[in-house]
């Protein structure tokens, strides 16, 4: 399962399911939330993410009954495919909720991209370190972070750096 509910989430989302279709050939059911780059890549899509994107108070407010339903309808899939595990990226609010329904189903969680508890709202280190199995950072110093704090945690690059051409002029 892998749910991926922002533009940049679902750009890394592909590059993951890419990557693992190359450790495992014979993977075939990935599911979850993902945009066009996530369904490209052979995601199938329980719910598109844009679908649930949004700027603004008002357009926020408009999203949350879709959010809900979002929730339920991947827990459902879930409940009835039964992940190895589940790979949620970014979206703080939403992924902890979701977090909460697979693991009452047995389902390992990892996050990538975990919020930036170490430059604020440093308490939801613990929630973290309470719902998820294991946590992908993309910065170097965040996995040193989150090992202090009791996190099992995985440094894996940073994707950018993999696509900015990085010259001294």
């Amino acid at each position: 399962l892998i749910s991926a509910e922002e533009i940049s989430s679902d750009a890394h989302g592909a590059k993951i399911l890419d990557a693992l279709k190359r450790i495992e050939p014979g993977l075939e059911d990935v599911f979850g939330i993902g945009g066009a780059r996530l369904q490209k890549a052979g995601l199938r899509s329980i719910l598109d993410s844009r679908q649930l994107l949004a700027m603004g108070f008002t357009e926020v407010l408009g999203v949350i009954p879709r959010a809900w339903r979002a929730l339920g309808e991947i827990e459902k899939a879930a409940r009835a495919s039964k992940p190895d595990v589940a790979v949620l990226i970014d979206y703080p609010d939403f992924h902890f909720r979701l977090e909460r329904r697979l693991k009452r189903l047995g389902i390992p969680v990892v996050y990538y991209i975990p919020p930036k508890v170490w430059a604020w709202r440093r308490g939801r280190v613990r929630l973290l370190r309470d719902l998820f199995a294991r946590v992908l950072t993309i910065l170097p110093f965040e996995a040193e972070f989150y090992e202090r704090e009791g996190l099992a945690v995985t440094y894996v690059g940073n994707p950018l750096l993999d696509e900015l051409p990085l010259t001294r002029t």
